[in-house]
């Protein structure tokens, strides 16, 4: 057993799970919406700080394991917070070359990326049906759904690719600077405080507007853990 690899291969659903139980005994009146919107800030750094976290024990594992790859990665390169799209993206290509050479042409199976986007749209679906968060929320949990239908076994963990394709009509990393980590760091560094104004009438009128959508956050991060923890279980198989 690795040092890192409980903490690496559990899944970022738990902390969901946890976030709907809080709530689990609240009713549906209209006056503790107020708390659901703190209780989404809250899961969003949670889900966050769980990601670029394990990232960093991922990285630790591979240049424990290389240490040619420790030198060029670790010791020459700032590794940074692994919060920003590029870092993530360097990781899983990392992750995947390293796997390459001792199973050269290894990609992620079709199976578990189609399996990874079905498990965590059909958890979203039961972890939120009848709380809350989504009576509290119901056009924004609508939009979530309509929105992930678009979502496909090539959306996480393509080749080489962390995020493919569109999502509402935009390219997915272009809708994970511009919204998801946009969002992170807001609430990282709770800009809100001071930027009451925001989003404002020109952001609110863009027909993306709906892809600020916390529920597409959860299941976006989700789905990008599955790829990594799959993808790590890979390389430790065969490390």
């Amino acid at each position: 057993m690795r040092q890192h690899e409980t903490f690496i291969l559990k899944p970022m659903s738990s902390l969901v799970e946890e976030a709907v139980l809080s709530v689990s005994g609240m009713t549906s009146l209209i006056d503790c919406y107020p708390l659901c919107r703190y209780i989404k800030d809250a899961l969003m750094l949670q889900l966050t700080g769980f990601q670029e976290q394990k990232l960093k024990c991922i990285m630790w594992e591979m240049a424990t394991d290389d240490l040619e790859f420790r030198y060029k990665y670790i010791l020459q390169k700032n590794l940074g917070e692994c919060s920003n799209i590029s870092d993530k993206q360097d990781i899983f290509k990392h992750m995947i070359r390293q796997i390459r050479k001792k199973e050269v042409g290894y990609k992620l199976p079709e199976a578990i990326r189609e399996g990874n986007v079905k498990s965590i749209k059909e958890f979203m679906k039961k972890m939120f049906d009848n709380t809350i968060l989504k009576t509290g929320s119901e056009r924004e949990f609508k939009d979530y759904l309509d929105l992930t239908n678009e979502l496909t076994n090539k959306s996480f963990g393509f080749d080489e690719q962390l995020l493919y394709g569109k999502i509402g009509g935009l390219d997915s990393v272009k809708f994970y600077k511009d919204y998801l980590y946009r969002q992170r760091n807001r609430l990282a560094h709770n800009t809100s405080s001071y930027q009451e104004n925001l989003p404002s009438f020109d952001q609110l009128s863009n027909p993306y507007c709906k892809l600020r959508n916390y529920f597409l956050f959860y299941a976006y991060l989700m789905m990008m853990d599955g790829v990594f923890v799959e993808v790590f279980r890979k390389y430790i198989q065969i490390a």
